[in-house]
Order: structure tokens, then C-alpha cells, then sequence
């Protein structure tokens, strides 16, 4: 399988880290380049936490269904002036025909709500949910240009539902160093054409993701195959695009 390899992956460690890489403006800049799947470009967003990124695309016209289960963030996103194209579902994705499941959140950690129990912080919630067959249904989704997924260590089940006849664009998802292999696998195997592109994240401190927390950094573009050779970032998001004509072949300041 072809991907983008980009001179970001042979700076050394300390050179890297000093430099800021956007991963929103690359991803942008990728998708803009893909012959658009529908009409009116359409984004699904699950784990959309404080809508940032789904309001951002919905001001560009894209039609977006973002689905965040945690009420932290959704009372955030109802203090916000509504966007007419940008579609807000307080419901987790479920991994079946479960309209009703069991939500982990957390108080101090209000970014790691997951349908997975994994941190000591976290507590149950009950939330109304739906599966991804439903999303698709009820909006007669039959392509999607940009799936953003950030499910907490849930991602690859629930990408796993996914009806693979429905064309995806652009596909981002989070990973780890222990699951990125299984993730490349499956989509790959799922749609061979993909190229891809690997955002290596390093948060700054222990405490990262807590409440007035500064942000993790990403200091690395790589490849499947540079990741392999060796990580700078022990997590980050893995983009896989289909090709088109003019694709980005190497980072740019951003």
C-alpha cells in the first residue's frame, strides 16, 4: 500500500519537538484536495467533545453530525449560537441495537468519557445511544467526505460496525502504540487504496487532560513504516485518505 511520507520523520527527537506541527490545518489542507462525496460535504463526528472541530467544518458549509455522549461538553456546546447545518446529538455510538448503555466519565478528566471503564476517575452514567446503522438511516447517509472518531480506546470497535459499502474520504482515529497496528490493519484491509498519514502526540505532563491542563504537543508526521522504526509519540491520530490527483507529500510550517 502507498502513503505519505513526509521529511517531518527523519528530524531528530529534539528537533521535532521544537517545532509546532498543526495537525488541523494538515488534515485540512488533505481533504480539500479529495473530489468531495457529496453534495454539500458531509462530516460525522463521534467523541466530539467541546464541538471545536465540528463547528469549524459546519462554518464552512459541510453538513456535520457530531455525537457527544458526556453532558460536560454538550452543555457547553447549548451556550453556543446554533449553526443550522451543524447537527449536536447528546447519545453515544453503541457497538449494537442498544438505544440505552453504560458511559464512563470523569470529573477531573473531562476528555477521557468512554464506553470502556479505563481510568480510576472514571463513573458511570447512563446515556441514550444508537448505532451507527441508525446515524446512517435517518439522515440517508450514503457517503461520508470526513469521519472524525476520538471514542477513548473505543475506536476501532466501533469502526468495526461501520457498513463498509458506505464510502469514506478522509477517516481520522486515535491510537495508541499498542493498538496502532491492529487499526492499520483493519482499515487497510477494508479499503487497500488508503494512503495515510500518522500525527504523533507527546502531552507535556502527567497531568495532561485535566481541567486548565495545557495541551498535548504533536511533534511528528510519520508513516506506518517510520512509526515502526521508531516513535516519538506514544499516541496521536492516524489519518487514511483515499488518493486523488494532487495529494501532500511533505509537511509545511503551518
Amino acid at each position: 500500500m502507498s502513503h505519505t511520507s513526509t521529511p517531518d520523520s527523519t528530524i531528530g527527537a529534539k528537533q521535532v519537538t521544537k517545532r509546532k506541527i498543526s495537525e488541523a490545518a494538515v488534515i485540512d489542507r488533505i481533504l480539500s484536495r479529495l473530489p468531495p462525496l457529496n453534495q454539500s460535504r458531509m462530516m460525522i463526528n463521534v467523541g466530539a467533545s467541546n464541538g471545536h472541530g465540528a463547528r469549524q467544518y459546519a462554518r464552512k458549509g459541510w453538513t456535520v453530525y457530531a455525537f457527544e455522549a458526556n453532558p460536560f461538553w454538550t452543555e457547553q456546546w447549548r451556550s453556543e449560537p446554533p449553526i443550522a447545518n451543524c447537527h449536536l446529538f447528546n447519545k453515544a455510538i453503541s457497538l449494537s441495537d442498544e438505544t440505552s448503555l453504560t458511559f464512563y466519565v470523569s470529573e477531573k478528566h473531562p476528555g477521557i468519557g468512554s464506553l470502556a471503564k479505563f481510568h480510576p476517575t472514571h463513573e458511570p452514567i447512563e446515556v441514550e445511544a444508537l448505532s451507527l446503522g441508525d446515524v446512517y438511516d435517518a439522515h440517508k447517509i450514503r457517503a461520508i467526505d470526513f469521519f472524525k472518531i476520538d471514542a477513548e480506546t473505543m475506536d476501532l470497535k466501533i469502526m468495526k460496525t461501520h457498513d463498509w459499502s458506505i464510502p469514506i474520504a478522509g477517516l481520522l482515529m486515535e491510537f495508541t502504540f499498542r493498538n496502532i497496528e491492529e487499526i492499520y490493519e483493519f482499515i487497510t484491509s477494508k479499503v487497500p487504496e488508503y494512503r495515510h498519514t500518522i500525527f504523533e502526540w507527546v502531552k507535556p505532563y502527567k497531568g495532561c487532560g485535566e481541567i486548565g491542563s495545557p495541551p498535548a504537543d504533536c511533534v511528528r508526521m510519520s508513516s506506518i513504516s517510520e512509526y515502526r522504526g521508531g516513535r516519538l509519540g506514544d499516541w496521536g491520530n492516524i489519518l487514511f485518505y483515499r488518493p486523488s490527483s494532487t495529494m501532500i507529500t511533505e509537511a509545511a510550517d503551518l
